[in-house]
């Protein structure tokens, strides 16, 4: 009848979450392979000063962003 609630089944919830959970399984494993296949190629940008003041350069600033990016 129309309005009427439909029990939750149990059997069916717990079904949807192992082939949602497959799928996310699935999925994870493309990305992964993905992301060991590619050649990644970026460019790092690197702050010259905390105010973004034109024309200024802190040393020490460009320095620590170099080595917590694993640059050297």
């Amino acid at each position: 009848m129309p309005g009427e609630k439909v029990p939750k089944n149990s059997k069916i919830k717990g079904r949807n979450k192992k082939l949602l959970g497959a799928k996310f399984r699935i999925q994870i494993k493309e990305l992964m392979h993905e992301l060991k296949e590619s050649k990644c190629h970026f460019i790092r940008c690197l702050k010259p000063n905390e105010e973004k003041k034109k024309g200024f350069f802190v040393s020490n600033l460009v320095l620590n962003q170099i080595r917590y990016l694993g640059i050297i």
